[in-house]
């Protein structure tokens, strides 16, 4: 399957026209909503990675994952949390992230 994660501006209906494309031609796609991950408490990029891997291994042995913006930022921490989890991965218009805070 195909795990969509939206941008931070977002919401998993960003997805739907693209859903629709891949579902018409026989992909699997769900558009997970990552605000929901964030109710209880702020977490880190690295621990949003692992709650990804986590989240999505429970319901997919051999996923893959394409995120926008936002959402590239934690597919590629999600990807670096457990390589061997993921088929492949498609990032858009995101950066890896600061090297180091500034003040």
């Amino acid at each position: 399957m195909l795990w969509l994660l939206h941008g931070n501006l977002g919401s998993p209906a960003d997805w739907k026209p693209v859903m629709e494309v891949l579902r018409a031609g026989g992909v699997e796609a769900r558009a997970l909503n990552l605000w929901k991950y964030l109710e209880c408490c702020p977490k880190s990029l690295k621990d949003m990675g692992r709650v990804l891997c986590s989240e999505i291994a429970a319901q997919d042995k051999h996923p893959w994952l394409c995120g926008y913006s936002l959402g590239g930022r934690l597919a590629m921490q999600a990807v670096l949390a457990h390589p061997p989890l993921w088929k492949g991965a498609v990032v858009g218009s995101a950066i890896r992230g600061m090297e180091e805070e500034t003040a």
